[in-house]
């Protein structure tokens, strides 16, 4: 008996958008429960996800500005990017739901510690590098320092006293 298997299947987008992180390649088997590729809607707004550790998760609130550095762009050379913390996850993930992720670094997928989704507004979704305005694209990995609150220096150094005291 002679069988003929389909190698080709067409599947139609719902919208129109461009691949982003195609996940195969022509001629690769393929596994039907993995995720083959993403397609993104042309003009999409760009967030970066950050997975922050339960321990560092406490007073993170949603409008906090936030410096981003991406690792494509070193911060040395072409600054730093700024953005805003739209949403804080309800609840954590443990590192069985990060493992599937793929983009989280290796050193979080490895730790026991839960971590919060945070959900970044980068406030331009260009960079400027040698003059130019490069767009950011979906799949660059960055650091991000949240910033919490601003105090003046005395009001730090009054705040020590006072924690180690118990009074002014």
């Amino acid at each position: 008996m002679d069988f003929e298997m389909r190698s080709e299947q067409i599947i139609r987008a719902g919208r129109s958008g461009y691949i982003a992180i195609p996940n195969v390649e022509v001629g690769q088997q393929v596994d039907p429960s993995k995720l083959l590729l993403s397609i993104v809607p042309e003009r999409t707004e760009l967030y970066a996800h950050l997975y922050i550790p339960s321990s560092a998760a406490g007073f993170i609130k949603p409008k906090d500005k936030v410096v981003l550095r991406y690792q494509a762009y070193p911060y040395q050379k072409f600054g730093l990017a700024s953005g805003s913390v739209v949403s804080v996850a309800k609840t954590a993930l443990g590192r069985q739901e990060l493992s599937g992720l793929g983009m989280v670094s290796s050193d979080l997928a490895k730790s026991s510690e839960p971590v919060y989704l945070v959900k970044i507004k980068p406030d331009k979704s260009t960079i400027t590098a040698y003059g130019e305005e490069k767009p950011l694209q979906i799949g660059m990995t960055l650091e991000a320092d949240i910033l919490h609150e601003k105090r003046r220096l005395y009001e730090w150094v009054l705040e020590l006293i006072y924690s180690m005291s118990g009074k002014l």
